[in-house]
């Protein structure tokens, strides 16, 4: 994974996300699935599904949002993060 992969939904459904807190949860209708995930991980997931993303738009998201993580951290939290994402095949990547 690098700045060149762009990160499409897999599905093409909505997506439901209620926040309680530092905690997500996900609906897909059309599978009947439900994920729990931190909220910086929901917030990657939501910004994707409204449009295709590549990681750089992702870090700049999450610098903006967690001003006082390293650059290295905020890198290795997105990389893991994703990976999960699409181990759990709710994102899919497109290289460029």
């Amino acid at each position: 994974m690098n700045s060149v992969d762009t990160f499409f939904i897999s599905h093409e459904t909505d997506i439901l996300c209620h926040q309680w807190g530092d905690e997500s949860v996900i609906y897909l209708p059309v599978s009947g699935e439900t994920h729990l995930m931190e909220a910086a991980a929901a917030e990657i997931l939501l910004t994707i599904a409204a449009a295709p993303t590549c990681f750089e738009q992702l870090k700049v998201l999450l610098t903006a949002t967690y001003q006082e993580t390293s650059e290295s951290e905020i890198n290795d939290y997105l990389t893991n993060t994703l990976q999960e994402l699409q181990n759990i095949d709710l994102v899919t990547t497109v290289r460029e």
